[in-house]
């Protein structure tokens, strides 16, 4: 068992070094940073890739903002492959984080908006006749 891992995790690593841009392949430490940060986004993006099937067996039908939550956690795969073509680090690091940073803040906001909301009218927001804050 311990062989297959070991091949898996290879030939894993080999695919991240194909996907470094060819202007730094020759510079050790530009590749391995292009290389660990193509990674990180490319996992990060199938992850959201993989529990996107879980997510709509649980809640059904997604709504657009779903859809849209969903797209945003599968950038980090565009990011990836905008530093596989362009070799501009600094630029794939900047989108990124700015990406990150709208992800927080859109979610910030989708979270105090629920929070604003109404409370429904079936009670459910009353313990014994008195309401809850």
């Amino acid at each position: 068992m311990r062989l297959l891992v070991g091949k898996g995790v290879r030939k894993l690593g080999a695919y991240f070094d194909s996907l470094v841009h060819a202007s730094v392949r020759d510079d050790v430490i530009g590749a391995a940073r292009q290389r660990s940060f193509i990674a990180a986004q490319l996992l990060a993006g199938l992850l959201a890739l993989c529990v996107l099937p879980v997510y709509l067996a649980l809640t059904g039908k997604p709504t657009a903002l779903d859809a849209v939550a969903f797209l945003w956690f599968l950038s980090p795969i565009g990011i990836a492959v905008f530093l596989s073509h362009t070799g501009k680090i600094g630029a794939a690091h900047l989108i990124s984080a700015a990406n990150f940073t709208g992800l927080i803040t859109f979610s910030g906001l989708a979270h105090r908006r629920s929070r604003l909301l109404p409370r429904s009218l079936d009670g459910g927001g009353s313990v014994g006749g008195r309401a809850v804050e």
